[in-house]
């Protein structure tokens, strides 16, 4: 399984080299509408499984990537093992994603929703006759935390390192932009990481606020500088800092 998440992984970074190119011909003129939906938007009905797109992806063989109604959709190829993986990346305005397994015969095995690292909602696992198993509550993590995963995209406009009205962020150093599609995600996916550590406690003593955390890191253009980079959030106050490593690289 670890070997085919990096296959993925690299298939994804491959494939933002000719999304851009993609998305041109699919997306038109609807960004603005599609990007209405806002939060809480459930793109499926909770317990019903779907089944791996045999289709799209010739038997499994070939990978697939298409737009709907502004959610960037991937399929990947089957492994070894005939188990199928896909993602459905939501608009900029929503900025997440959903994560799917499938089992060999074709039947959803598992599905939650992932926003760069962090899982959030109902984890969903299926059996090979398509029935619900199994449900993970991941919000559970999150209870008695006033700073919500939402919370966290706003801070960072705030900050001025995203912004999914345009598009734009700054999170390699200088202003880039993307359609305001599932693009914007992509763009950040792999390269930018949030995570989220509970409230530390010793002796019944609270030592350390829950904290949210988003590391991202970038290499100045014509320099051999790279940044390292971690955005702390207080989980409970909303205050933030950035600290910041530097490191000479040569190739």
């Amino acid at each position: 399984m670890v070997c085919d998440q990096y296959r993925t992984a690299t298939m994804k970074t491959k494939l933002l080299i000719i999304l851009t190119i993609l998305l041109t011909g699919i997306t038109g003129g609807n960004a603005q509408d599609t990007t209405a939906m806002r939060w809480k938007t459930e793109p499926y009905e909770f317990g019903v499984p779907d089944r791996y797109d045999m289709d799209r992806t010739k038997g499994g063989t070939e990978w697939a990537l298409y737009e709907q109604n502004g959610w960037m959709i991937f399929i990947d190829v089957k492994n070894d093992q005939g188990e199928g993986y896909a993602t459905e990346t939501a608009p900029a305005s929503d900025f997440y994603q959903i994560v799917k397994y499938y089992h060999p015969n074709g039947m959803l095995k598992s599905r939650v929703k992932n926003m760069l690292g962090i899982t959030f909602g109902k984890k969903e696992f299926f059996d090979e006759r398509g029935n619900l198993i199994k449900v993970e509550d991941r919000d559970a993590q999150y209870e008695g935390v006033r700073i919500k995963r939402e919370d966290v995209l706003e801070i960072l406009e705030k900050a001025g390192l995203l912004n999914r009205q345009t598009g734009e962020h700054r999170f390699f150093g200088k202003l880039s932009q993307s359609k305001t599609d599932g693009s914007l995600y992509w763009s950040l996916d792999n390269e930018v990481r949030f995570r989220f550590k509970p409230v530390e406690i010793e002796n019944g003593k609270e030592v350390k606020p829950p904290m949210w955390y988003v590391y991202y890191r970038y290499i100045v253009e014509f320099t051999n500088t790279l940044y390292k980079k971690v955005f702390e959030i207080n989980a409970q106050t909303g205050q933030y800092n950035i600290k910041e490593e530097t490191y000479e690289v040569y190739y």
